[in-house]
């Protein structure tokens, strides 16, 4: 996924970068995530 835009992405896809471990929660309000 290296150097494609992802903003906004899906909730599926947020999920999916999450469980895999390629993402994590930088802050929930406004819920943000960091590859």
């Amino acid at each position: 996924m290296r150097g494609k835009p992802l903003m906004p992405t899906s909730p599926p896809r947020a999920r999916k970068l999450l469980k895999a471990g390629e993402a994590r929660v930088e802050r929930r309000e406004p819920f943000t995530i960091r590859m």
